[in-house]
């Protein structure tokens, strides 16, 4: 008699369901960022566009000082209303407490007269960083209610729209409107404006600037600070880890180095993210669901497996990117910016790692242990604003991006040795050994590939990302971590279903 699926199948099953859906959301949002990088670095010099990144990592930190914390808060709490069918009181709450946020920084306005004095800003480009910090607040929190819904093909739908408005209206202002990288903003601030109002409708969040202060909503805010704020500071830690280095480089160096930086940071937190993130998206709501019905050991089974998924997939792209570096480079990058190159491979290792342990810390969030977490994430600035202080004087954004490996690298590790003190994050010895050996073939033959091949970049890219891909799934179905056979049995039995169909 056939066994019942485990909630660990169950989940594996989801996650590969869902990984799919969130696919395209975070694909094309990335291929259009390449995309921008490729048009912005060769339309703009590298002293423009560092001032650009500058002020845009700048919005990215105000954003997540004031939403990060209630996003946080409402994946951990919005199961459990849920669960208790509480949830028409939870969306009363947190739409008062979304009114209150959005308030708090329209005051913020009222400093437009003397933001040139303040900031550096001219007054149109001030009132549209604010304006973009609110809309990007709204837009991110409600995406996290359709996430934690399990309503991932409404939020494929908002973040692809999301996306195209911001790449279409940035580029279609500064081609025929006026070029300059104040002109990208005003295209992020009318894109955003457009998509939140079917959102708002989708969400049934229609009064969001109605605010109401009653006990029950007092309450339900105290939850969300005594849970959340923690995650401001290690919201805060995270933002700095990409900050800090940017202003660093511009204080001991110039604006040109931020340039040349920043949009090689660009190239790799894009590549990555077109794996890493729908893999994060699918898994989150998936764990933090499955928390309120499963013991610690099916949680533990659970963050394992999902770990070693992302293993799986996100290493050998490591590898195989670190061999072609340049050809990436000067495929994506003006020639003003190839020096980069250098420090690609040190910057995906450390946002692999980073991203690496939000898998591992999950037991901490669900135990609510988010002050260790914290307490985890002022290590790694204080590491990263060390080295910074010692290596980008000398070594410039090399040292940069040195430092950010190794601090980026330091959270997984303190995840890992305090995990035992909630559920502790395991992982299968065995199956990291055979992922290494697997993507060190597959980078050898790709390298010898590409030394005969002498062909342009992008031919280089897709001849060798094909033989890597094929080599690497050889050598684990060689060491049988994979079945390739029955892998390859099943995408047959799919296409000639689709076929029938």
């Amino acid at each position: 008699m056939a066994q019942p699926p485990s909630v660990v199948q169950k989940v594996s099953a989801k996650l590969k369901k869902d990984v799919f859906v969130y696919g395209p959301a975070i694909i094309i949002p990335a291929v259009l960022g390449m995309a921008n990088i490729i048009v912005f670095t060769r339309i703009f010099d590298p002293s423009d566009y560092g001032q650009y990144a500058v002020i845009l990592s700048t919005i990215l930190f105000v954003s997540t000082l004031i939403t990060q914390w209630i996003q946080q808060s409402i994946q951990r709490y919005r199961p459990v209303y849920k669960e208790n069918n509480g949830l028409l009181e939870f969306d009363s709450n947190l739409q008062s407490l979304l009114a209150m946020m959005a308030y708090g920084a329209l005051v913020l306005l009222l400093l437009a007269p003397i933001s040139n004095l303040l900031f550096g800003l001219n007054r149109i480009l001030y009132v549209t960083v604010i304006l973009i910090v609110i809309t990007q607040m709204l837009f991110v929190l409600m995406s996290t209610i359709l996430q934690s819904d399990y309503r991932a093909g409404e939020y494929r739908r908002f973040n692809l729209m999301n996306a195209l408005l911001k790449s279409a209206l940035s580029l279609l202002i500064v081609f025929f409107v006026h070029k300059s990288t104040d002109s990208i903003f005003l295209g992020i601030l009318l894109a955003q404006l457009i998509v939140l109002v079917p959102m708002m409708r989708t969400t049934g969040y229609r009064s969001l600037f109605r605010f109401r202060l009653t006990a029950q909503n007092k309450q339900f805010i105290k939850t969300f600070v005594q849970y959340g704020f923690p995650m401001i500071g290690w919201f805060i830690g995270n933002s700095l880890l990409n900050l800090v280095d940017r202003y660093m480089l511009g204080f001991y160096h110039s604006s040109q180095e931020v340039g040349i930086y920043t949009a090689t940071y660009s190239v790799v937190s894009a590549s990555i993210g077109l794996f890493c993130t729908p893999l994060l998206m699918a898994a989150h709501p998936i764990i933090m669901n499955t928390a309120t019905t499963s013991d610690d050991k099916e949680i533990q089974r659970i963050i394992s497996v999902f770990s070693k998924v992302y293993l799986l997939i996100i290493f050998p792209i490591f590898i195989y990117l670190t061999v072609v570096r340049s050809d990436v480079t000067s495929f994506l990058l003006g020639d003003e910016y190839q020096a980069g190159s250098s420090i690609l491979p040190y910057m995906m290792f450390g946002l692999i790692m980073w991203n690496f342990g939000m898998y591992g810390h999950k037991g901490f969030e669900i135990k609510n242990k988010t002050r260790t977490m914290l307490t985890f994430v002022i290590c790694c600035v204080v590491v990263n604003v060390g080295l910074n202080i010692l290596l980008i004087p000398k070594y410039s954004y090399q040292g940069a991006a040195i430092a950010s490996t190794i601090s980026l690298t330091v959270y997984p590790v303190c995840v890992y040795l305090f995990s035992s003190r909630t559920i502790q994050w395991k992982m299968n010895v065995k199956s990291l050994m055979s992922i290494f050996a697997s993507s060190m073939l597959a980078a050898i033959c790709t390298y010898f590939i590409r030394f005969y091949l002498g062909a342009v970049d992008i031919v280089n890219l897709i001849v060798c990302g094909c033989s890597f891909t094929i080599i690497y799934l050889i050598g684990l179905s060689l060491v049988k971590e994979i079945n390739l056979s029955k892998l390859l049995r099943r995408n047959a039995q799919n296409r000639l279903r689709s076929v029938e169909k």
